[in-house]
């Protein structure tokens, strides 16, 4: 097998799958759906057996648990090979991108029967995201290839093999360009004023704005959106000629309420504030929902920075006082103790916070959403008390590729605690997910989206003075004094 030196000293190589006879199902490269392992479902995991515990976090995708599980449980307690797919998959989803690289090696080398091959083709998709991750471009469009290679041998479907190219083109535009967000800056702290932005919610009459923060693209002034929803960052075709961005031929696919194809592109440099990066990338989308208003006020939209800008910030504080996102010289110790923020698998962020009852909650972190929603997920899970309390309404959803009206409910006032930090919002919406005119419940076909309790959008945030973000620890703390 051929060796290749990967970054803390850690030797890695090219990971094959042993020739089994199953084949999987069909798999969405953003979405990582572990089989059925063990113990597969129990009433009570306390006080049951390690693998027990462990088997049960991971088939019922409870991250933020298993996460606190493995912090505290002895590895002698659990199959081997079962632990490291905890280890795994904790590792991939908050945001240790080495050390999953390390695990899942171990993992498919040495357990790759044990945990089917099913499991394995998954993995080994994970394994090259992480190597993306770490920067290592081209060992993660080699390991893409040798699967592709290995799962046309055994006449698996054309559209799983299709989805997995494009990962490998990008994998590839990635090596070919090198250093991909490359900072420029010095390290330090810095400050970044901000300002609001309500163009796009006044055109279509709605209440709202969105976080904006003044620098230059590609040398040319421009205003941009900072936007934690945004795995990506996006730009407009317009916007993208007026700033001399590089489009590619390589295809992407952005989803929301539907789905939209646009293209990679980059843009030379980018600075925001004092900070700046080189080797950008951005997703070039003119978004479309089919209502004319709509799409009006979304020409209006400007750059959007996303999620890998704030991966090399590492921590962010908004201050709401002062307008303001700070970037600390170093990281602000956690003062929660454990990690309440994930990568979710839609390249989006999720928060683990908690309701008025004290009951944890599952946010999407989304700060180009102004509104605090709560899901279909949640209105199914407490109907009751939402139809008894709650006052009927409509809304509508418009996003990439799309456009519904639905019926809502309004809660009158709703607690929500992020890290320590408690506020209180004076109404919440909640989205039944039900069309308003057809009575249909409008399904969501990909990820976790569907089992989110909401967002944490900026109306939340704003409640609080202060809220630091650091994706080092993969914390989120709002700090109301």
């Amino acid at each position: 097998m051929k060796k290749n030196t990967f970054s803390r000293l850690m030797v890695v190589g090219i990971i094959s799958l042993m020739p089994l006879s199953g084949i999987c199902s069909l798999y969405r490269p953003s979405y990582i759906q572990m089989m059925p392992l063990v113990h597969d479902s129990i009433p009570n995991e306390i006080g049951r057996s390690g693998d027990a515990r462990i088997s049960y976090l991971i088939n019922n995708r409870k991250w933020f648990d298993l996460n606190r599980e493995l912090s505290n449980i002895s590895p002698a307690s659990v199959t081997p090979g079962l632990y490291l797919m905890a280890k795994s998959v904790v590792s991939h989803y908050f945001n240790r991108s080495d050390i999953a690289c390390s695990s899942i090696y171990e993992l498919l080398t040495q357990y790759q029967s044990e945990i089917g091959y099913d499991n394995s083709i998954n993995m080994t998709v994970i394994l090259a995201m992480n190597f993306a991750r770490e920067k290592q471009y081209e060992t993660a469009a080699t390991q893409m290839r040798i699967l592709i290679d290995q799962l046309e041998q055994y006449g698996k479907d054309s559209l799983t093999i299709a989805n997995y190219r494009k990962m490998e083109e990008r994998f590839k535009a990635f090596a070919k360009k090198g250093n991909v967000c490359h900072a420029l800056h010095k390290p330090g702290r810095y400050r970044i004023p901000f300002t609001y932005f309500n163009d796009m919610h006044e055109a279509v009459g709605r209440e709202g704005h969105a976080i904006i923060i003044n620098g230059n693209i590609c040398g040319k002034k421009a205003n941009m959106v900072f936007d934690t929803g945004a795995g990506i960052n996006i730009i407009s075709s317009r916007d993208a000629k007026k700033f001399g961005i590089q489009a590619t031929d390589i295809k992407m696919d952005m989803t929301g309420v539907g789905k939209q194809t646009g293209h990679l592109a980059w843009a030379d440099n980018i600075r925001i504030g004092n900070m700046s990066w080189q080797n950008v990338p951005f997703f070039i989308v003119d978004m479309k929902t089919g209502d004319s208003k709509t799409d009006s006020a979304g020409t209006m939209l400007p750059p959007v920075i996303g999620l890998p800008i704030m991966q090399s910030m590492g921590e962010i504080q908004f201050d709401f006082v002062k307008h303001e996102l700070i970037v600390p010289a170093k990281p602000t110790p956690n003062p929660i103790g454990y990690s309440n923020v994930m990568l979710g698998d839609e390249g989006n962020l999720v928060i683990e916070g908690k309701d008025y009852e004290g009951t944890a909650m599952y946010l999407a972190f989304d700060t180009g959403s102004y509104f605090s929603d709560l899901s279909p997920h949640w209105y199914f899970l407490h109907r009751e008390y939402v139809e008894k309390h709650g006052t009927p309404d409509s809304i509508t959803v418009a996003g990439i590729g799309g456009i519904n009206r639905r019926k809502s409910y309004i809660l009158p006032k709703f607690t929500y605690t992020l890290g320590k930090g408690t506020a209180v919002l004076d109404s919440v919406r909640v989205d039944t997910g039900i069309d308003l005119h057809s009575n249909d419940s409008i399904k969501v076909n990909h990820g976790d989206s569907g089992k989110k309790d909401g967002f944490a959008g900026l109306n939340l945030l704003e409640r609080y003075k202060r809220v630091i973000f650091n994706l080092k620890d993969m914390y989120i703390n709002g700090y109301v004094k």
